[in-house]
């Protein structure tokens, strides 16, 4: 009881300080924003993609995942605050990135994700037959919300730059920091139940998973250069050069290529750190600021930022997951 009435002012307290701080950064709303979608959202389709392919292992950490479910409605309440952030010069002149229009699907994109992502999280914790009809449904939702996301959050900036990877590229990303996420509950878990094989096991299995998506991600990311290079396609240089010809964005490139790819590759090659809580551990918190210094990389040319409004909400989405992922079962 405790935990659900601190877990409620939590919520309180975050949508608040979005809410005052909104209109101040339009950048840093969108960071922390899509930061928010992105690690909420991939929690819950991590566990749906294992239930759909019959995997085990992560029953340890189901009830820890689904905890991030009330964290899409959050940013479901928080999206329409985007109301302050539309500055006419990143208003593309179409119907599809009306200002009216993109906010009112997006929010109801995220509302009906949450919708299905509770009823599947009912299903799947019972072992319900009918849980794979609903992780089916929650990936469907789930690729439609990062695709609007990715649209929407970024890609509405750079107009009439466009990228049809850019979708699939976002919600890859988002089961990656949902496998970070599982990492550092298996932290958790296993300093709880330390001589647990079950929890051993979802450990290693989530490593070799991160160690996978570090290159599929990889690939993905490669894939949107190569495109623009054998199809000959300047038009769509912009974007790349706008990033990669200014100091300090070109440095912090490379600081996500390291924390996103090289690091965990190279830290989790080896079967003996797949087992090591303190390396699966380190891995996924590295993963989640690689995926938040991306995000920087993506806005920060393009929008204001203020860096203390920033700091102000990371610090309590910060809070709110160790909440969460602190929450006893």
């Amino acid at each position: 009881m405790k935990n659900r009435l601190g877990l409620a002012m939590m919520f309180i307290v975050t949508t608040a300080v979005f809410s005052i701080f909104s209109g101040v950064s339009d950048g840093a709303f969108n960071i922390a924003l899509s930061l928010l979608i992105a690690v909420s959202q991939g929690a819950v389709a991590l566990v749906a993609a294992v239930d759909i392919a019959g995997g085990k292992w992560v029953s340890p950490l189901k009830k820890r995942l689904f905890a991030f479910c009330p964290m899409i409605l959050m940013s479901c309440v928080l999206f329409p605050l985007m109301w302050r952030q539309f500055n006419p010069d990143y208003v593309a002149p179409n119907a599809w990135l009306d200002k009216e229009f993109l906010i009112a699907r997006n929010t109801l994109s995220l509302f009906l994700t949450f919708i299905v992502a509770r009823k599947f999280a009912v299903e799947s914790l019972k072992e319900s037959p009918v849980k794979n009809i609903y992780a089916v449904l929650y990936l469907m939702f789930f690729m439609m919300s990062q695709t609007m996301s990715a649209i929407d959050l970024v890609m509405r900036l750079e107009y009439p730059w466009a990228s049809t990877l850019f979708g699939g590229y976002f919600a890859v990303e988002a089961v990656y920091a949902g496998l970070a996420v599982a990492g550092i509950n298996c932290f958790f878990a296993s300093k709880k139940e330390p001589d647990s094989i079950e929890v051993k096991s979802a450990m290693r299995d989530t490593a070799l998973m991160i160690f996978g998506f570090s290159l599929l991600w990889a690939g993905l990311m490669y894939s949107q250069y190569l495109v623009i290079w054998y199809g000959n396609l300047p038009e769509e240089t912009r974007f790349l050069t706008d990033r990669m010809s200014v100091t300090p964005v070109k440095e912090l490139a490379c600081a996500v290529l390291f924390a996103l790819f090289v690091i965990p590759f190279i830290a989790l090659i080896s079967r003996r750190m797949k087992t090591n809580r303190f390396a699966v551990a380190g891995a996924s918190i590295l993963i989640l600021a690689g995926i938040l210094a991306e995000r920087i990389f993506f806005v920060a040319p393009v929008l204001r930022v203020n860096w203390a409004v920033l700091a102000v909400e990371l610090a309590v989405l910060a809070v709110l997951f160790s909440m969460i992922v602190l929450k006893k079962d």
